[in-house]
Parts: C-alpha cells; structure tokens; sequence
C-alpha cells in the first residue's frame, strides 16, 4: 500500500491574523463601542453615534405633545407653519427653534430675541408676497397635545393647549 507524501513544510494558517491586524481591529471595536456609551451616558447626540432617542421611550398613553406657533389678528388666534410663514424654516427646522426656546424662559432677553426673529421673519415673508397670512398683533408658542386617535380625526382639535411665550410684534 503506497503512503501518501507527507509535506515536508507545515503551510501557514490561513486563520492566522498578524498583530498588527488584530490589534488595528480591536482598537476601532473599542473606539465605536465608547463613542456609544459616552453619547448614552452624557444624553448627547454626535454622528454616527447615538442613544436613539425616537426608540428609547415607552409611550405609557397614547398621547402626543408639540410646540405650535400661532398668530394672534384682530379676528382670533391662526396656526402658523414654516412652509410658508416662515422661509427658510422646515416644519422640523421650527418645532427644534421652538422647542429649544423653552431653555431661554427665564431669560427675558433671549427670550424676547428669539420671539422678535421669529416675528421679523414672518412680516418679511408676508410682504415679499411669500404668503397670504394676516399682519399679526402677537406671536405666541403653546405646547399642543392630543389624545392619538385612529385615523387622526382629531388633528385641528388638540385636547389642551399650554401657553409658554407670547410676545407682541413690532409695528411698521
């Protein structure tokens, strides 16, 4: 019975990952796992890491809460919008400014800054003919929530409205 040749020289492994390699490998692992935990632990939010906020609440009723800009006319308060009242704000881009002006109430100035901006780009928008809204007497921002109902059939009656900041616009 003839034997089978026997290699001479072991081949290297193909399994085998140099040093080098290995510990290239680990130390990104460990650079993208504390990215994550720094983001979770100080509730930041750096790209690409992230505590996916959208994700980590349990919603314990089916209720919704917003920040909403209204117009305040000589005929009642008008829900205003970014597109078109207030160019070049997203709807996104507004709810963020709004919702961050929570952090400046007790802070007059900022306050009163961030209305009058608000206010300025409205009336500027309004008379470049970028909307057909009313000449406002007031500007101001509830907080808006409803009670979530299939098919939204309540959307333009929220259950409470809060208000947060009203301020007055400038004449002229």
């Amino acid at each position: 019975m003839a034997e089978s040749p026997q290699p001479s020289e072991s081949k290297p492994s193909a399994n085998k990952i140099s040093l080098s390699r290995r510990s290239i490998v680990y130390s990104l692992a460990a650079l993208l796992l504390a990215g994550h935990l720094i983001d979770i632990v100080f509730f930041t939010e750096h790209w690409p890491f992230s505590r996916y906020p959208m994700y980590s609440r349990l919603m314990s009723e089916p209720k919704l809460t917003k920040v909403r800009v209204y117009g305040v006319t000589d005929d009642g308060e008008v829900p205003l919008t970014a597109e078109p009242h207030f160019p070049p704000l997203t709807m996104s881009r507004l709810s963020a400014v709004v919702s961050r002006m929570g952090e400046y109430r007790n802070d007059s100035t900022k306050m009163s800054a961030a209305m009058g901006n608000l206010a300025t780009i409205y009336e500027r928008a309004r008379r470049a003919g970028k909307h057909d809204g009313p000449k406002l007497k007031f500007l101001r921002v509830y907080a808006v929530s409803w009670t979530l109902k299939p098919w939204a059939d309540n959307i333009e009656q929220p259950d409470k409205r809060v208000l947060l900041v009203e301020a007055q616009c400038s004449e002229g």
